[in-house]
């Protein structure tokens, strides 16, 4: 029974994601995507100019900042 359950309440979440998707996003974050990838973007070109100068600094990858897995 809770199987089931489970079952029906994900598949109703992706049914919810998929009406989401179709949706245009908000301007707001549109822009806010926009200034996380200009981040995202200056971490890496900071971390790449630190191994180019032999600096051995330990900057975070952007996941460990969003609590997620890293991306690089």
């Amino acid at each position: 029974m809770r199987d089931r359950e489970l079952v029906g309440r994900g598949e109703a979440l992706q049914r919810r994601a998929a009406e989401l998707r179709k949706a245009p996003a908000p301007a707001k974050l549109a822009e806010l995507e926009r200034e996380r990838e200009q981040l995202e973007s200056h971490l890496r070109q900071w971390r790449g100019r630190c191994r180019k100068a032999g600096l051995m600094l330990d900057l975070p990858r952007w996941g460990e900042f969003a609590g997620s897995a890293p991306d690089d």
